[in-house]
Order: C-alpha cells, then sequence, then structure tokens
C-alpha cells in the first residue's frame, strides 16, 4: 500500500550511507541471473559525502522542554545544509517565485483549481492552528506557533505543517507535531542551540526510481513556493531509511544550494538529547503521491495514474523551469520564454533499457526490455531522414547531463518505466511516443498525463512479444513520423 500520511518519525538506528544508482535497485520488475563474479567496471559510483561545517547562530533563551518522557533511539537523518550563493554549474541562486503569471496562460479554466497557482492559493486558505502562544523567558517573548495545512480537493488530502519557535530535544521527538503541549524551559539558556535557517523536513518514498522520487521533487517545490521560502536560507533534512546518492543527491542538493549531504550540529545534539529550538520547520507531505499523478475527485479533470487528463500545468512548469535554471544557468534562463521555432533537422531520444549488474552482484534483465533493440533503432533511423536517434540509458547519466540533454531533445520514445521520467524537463510542445509490453499494460496512464502537464505531444503503441518488427516497426515508424511532424510544425498538442 502507497504511504498516505506524514512520514512518521520511526525507532532505529542512525545510519547516513551512500545510495546505489537507480540502475542497480530502481527497476522493480526483473529477471535475475546469478554470477559469482561480478564484474566491478559496472558497479555504479559512489559520491563523496565530505561538507564544511555549518555554521549555527550562539545560543540564547529559548522556549522550553517537555516534561514527557522521549524515545531513546533516533530515526535516520540526511542533511542537506543551505549555503553557498552559488550551487553546481549554475551562476547563481533562481528564486523560487518566478515572474507573476508567467506560465498561468497555459492552464485551462477548468483544470487551474489543481494544477496552476490557484491551488497554493487555496491550499493556505485551508490554515488550522494547532498552538499559538507566547512564552515569557529571560525577559524576552517567544511566539510559539504551529499550523496545518490539509488541501481538501486532492488525493489523500495531503497536509503541510508549519512551525515556528518550537523546541525539540531528541530526533524522535514528535509530540509537538500534532498536538500543543505548552512547554517550559527550566534549564540553562546557553545549553539551547538555535537554528535560524529554515528547515524543510520529508520522506522518502522511493528514491531509486526517477518516476517515484519525483513526488516528493514537486512536493517540495511548491510547499517552499507557498510559503515564500527564500532558497539560501533553506535547509533540507530527510527523516528516511534510504541511502544519500546519485541523482536523488543531485535534486536534493539543487534545492539546498549545497553540494554535498551532511551531519550539522543541531542534528548531532538532537542525537544526544540535547535542547534545539527551531525558529522555522516546515514538515511536507507525504511523498507517495504528488501533483504529478493525484485523483481530484468525481467531476473534476484529475482522475489519478489510471485515467487521462489533459490539463497543462503552470506549476509544473515552474518546478522544471526553476531546476534548468539552476543546473543550466543564465543561457537557459535567458531562453526560457522563446516559442519553439520550427526546425528541420530532430534530435530524437530512446530510453533504453539493458541488462545491468545490481549492488548485491547479480546481473539482471528488465521485465520491459525491447530484445531486438539496435536491429528495430536502425530501422528507425532509416525511415526518419534528417534526425538524429540516440539510445541513452538514463541511469548511468549524471543530472545535470539528463536536464541539459532533455533541454535540447525534440522527442523521446521507449518502453514504459521510470526512465520517461524524465520527459518532465523537455520543452514545451516537444513529443513523447510510450510503448506498452510485458507487465504494464495501457492502463498506466502515469506519463501520458505528465506529458499533458508538461504540454507535450503524446502516443502510444502496444507491443505483443518484447519485440518489434514488421508490422509493429511499420506502425512505430508512423507514430514516430506523426509526432515530428507536429513538433516541426510547432502544433500545439491536444
Amino acid at each position: 500500500m502507497r504511504p498516505v500520511g506524514l512520514v512518521a518519525f520511526g525507532i532505529c538506528f542512525f545510519c547516513l550511507g551512500y545510495f546505489v544508482s537507480s540502475e542497480n535497485k530502481g527497476r522493480s520488475n526483473t529477471r535475475v541471473v546469478k554470477t559469482h563474479q561480478p564484474d566491478a567496471q559496472s558497479q555504479a559510483p559512489h559520491l563523496s559525502a565530505s561538507t564544511p561545517p555549518v555554521t549555527v547562530t550562539p545560543p540564547v533563551p529559548t522556549a522550553p522542554v517537555p516534561t514527557a518522557p522521549v524515545p531513546t533511539a533516533p530515526v535516520p537523518v540526511h542533511s542537506y545544509p543551505a549555503a553557498p550563493t552559488t550551487n553546481l554549474s549554475a551562476p547563481g541562486i533562481a528564486p523560487y517565485l518566478v515572474t507573476p503569471g508567467e506560465h498561468e496562460t497555459l492552464v485551462d479554466a477548468q483544470c487551474k483549481k489543481y494544477v496552476s497557482h490557484v491551488l497554493l492559493d487555496n491550499w493556505l486558505k485551508q490554515e488550522r492552528t494547532l498552538c499559538d502562544y507566547t512564552l515569557q523567558f529571560d525577559g524576552k517573548d517567544w511566539p510559539v506557533v504551529a499550523k496545518a495545512y490539509a488541501h481538501p480537493d486532492l488525493e489523500y488530502k495531503p497536509e503541510v505543517f508549519v512551525y515556528e519557535n518550537v523546541i525539540k530535544t531528541s530526533l524522535a521527538d514528535t509530540k509537538f507535531l500534532t498536538d500543543c503541549d505548552k512547554r517550559e524551559y527550566h534549564g540553562d539558556p546557553s545549553q539551547v542551540m538555535i537554528v535560524n535557517e529554515t528547515v524543510y523536513e520529508s520522506g522518502r518514498f522511493d528514491n531509486s526510481n526517477p518516476f517515484e522520487a519525483h513526488h516528493a521533487y514537486v512536493n517540495a517545490y511548491y510547499t517552499v513556493r507557498m510559503f515564500g521560502v527564500d532558497p539560501k536560507e533553506l535547509r533540507i533534512v530527510l527523516y528516511d531509511s534510504q541511502t544519500v546518492g546519485g541523482f536523488d543527491h543531485e535534486v536534493w542538493s539543487v534545492f539546498a544550494a549545497a553540494g554535498r549531504p551532511g551531519y550539522p550540529e543541531y542534528l548531532v545534539a538532537l542525537k544526544e538529547k540535547r535542547p534545539v529550538l527551531f525558529r522555522k520547520m516546515i514538515r511536507g507531505q507525504s511523498s507517495g503521491t504528488s501533483l504529478l499523478v493525484t485523483n481530484s475527485g468525481l467531476h473534476t479533470p484529475l482522475h489519478g495514474r489510471g485515467s487521462d487528463h489533459h490539463c497543462k500545468s503552470s506549476l509544473i512548469h515552474e518546478f522544471a523551469d526553476w531546476m534548468k535554471r539552476q543546473l543550466l544557468g543564465e543561457i537557459y534562463a535567458q531562453d526560457i520564454l522563446k516559442p519553439r521555432v520550427p526546425k528541420t533537422d530532430l534530435k530524437i531520444v530512446w530510453s533504453s533499457r539493458r541488462p545491468f549488474l545490481r549492488s548485491d552482484g547479480q546481473h539482471a534483465v528488465p521485465t520491459r526490455m525491447l530484445m531486438d533493440e539496435d536491429k528495430f533503432l536502425d530501422t528507425m533511423r532509416s525511415s526518419l531522414p534528417q534526425t538524429e536517434i540516440t539510445s541513452i540509458d538514463f541511469a548511468q547519466m549524471k543530472l545535470l547531463d539528463v536536464v541539459r540533454l532533455m533541454d535540447n531533445t525534440d522527442v523521446v520514445f521507449g518502453m514504459h518505466g521510470a526512465g520517461l521520467m524524465w520527459i518532465v524537463y523537455l520543452r514545451r510542445h516537444s513529443a513523447v511516443l510510450e510503448f506498452f509490453g510485458a507487465d504494464r499494460g495501457r492502463n498506466n496512464r502515469h506519463y501520458h498525463n505528465i506529458a499533458s502537464l508538461a504540454d507535450l505531444h503524446y502516443d502510444e503503441l502496444s507491443i505483443s512479444r518484447m519485440a518489434c518488427v514488421s508490422t509493429c516497426a511499420t506502425t512505430a515508424v508512423a507514430k514516430l513520423q506523426g509526432l515530428v511532424a507536429k513538433v516541426r510544425s510547432v502544433e500545439e498538442p491536444h
């Protein structure tokens, strides 16, 4: 069952490990072939976890500590420190709040309530105060506030919590999350650590799968956008048992404007059960779902991953554009709103699924893998003049390279699978051709709906065997030719 509530604080040992790339564990439907001599060259590279020291404001008098007993074991924590004014390859940090109205003209009237800034405006109106009092301490007033925001129109009623001046005494201290326990502090004020940065807490559903992982990224984007958080003052803290690395590490690093994960001083203090005051903390919604696949209910345009919709989303465009600005820099930012121009030579990318070596040393074959892939691609190339068709295994690429590739690609085609999630970074009016087969049929509408949100042309093809020759190849050529014609003419998707 997919998680639908807030991510709970678990009782387990602390671990800060390295992530094994999605190529090794991200494909759930695989056929495994055991081997006693794994190929070391095929192992996914690990990322360095070195990090500069984190500066924390000197302790000052603060709010109270709880009197209730606290669990002794901390939950796993990964933290991404906020800091430098530059990140990765970008020349600077672009704001979350893009130009007002920049993308809103894309959204149809019936969809605005669910996929545009209207969604966030309505979300903020659902404010529910859990706690609001003033703590008088050491001659100062500390306003302690806890608020919840549950959206009534989205699947599972996702809820976001915002806390100001809350104090925690351990990683597992969760009482203040749901109840207003007016805490008193009678200890030495110098023992209280103050964290002035905005902390965004989230748990991940599956950070090895680009599709599932993007729920957390999209949720984080429009949550910090909704509350107007300055990226330079943001710190990402991930409370879950999943390890850090690969594309997931790179995406969270973009959010936090820092290059490496770390374990800052305040988490050490909590691990040792010393009080820490958080000036502002945001606890994000569940990462098991997002705007990418949500169901807004009967008589509304969004019906989940099993049903088509045709809504273009300004929020999804903003998310993708912000990521591109961060990764690709000013060259992209200057070109972002230019309309697509008719072009003759198109770049087409095939999303390849090939045998791979898992982290446990076993060779695995994806269930949805085209067995005659090379021959099939030769047929496509010979039938589509003035196009450049490249086979890409996204699991072997860095995030920066994937986003740059998508920004310069006109058509993506491939078997249904997590690799198609990267189409969210295509430019408007690009195109997607999705192949269904094996254990995934046409009832899986994930990528059709993502293509719609991203304003892309879409077509599909079902194959009876994991091979595409003869009639199948002819049909595939015809569908690709149709999409190529639409892209070349700058036709609006319908």
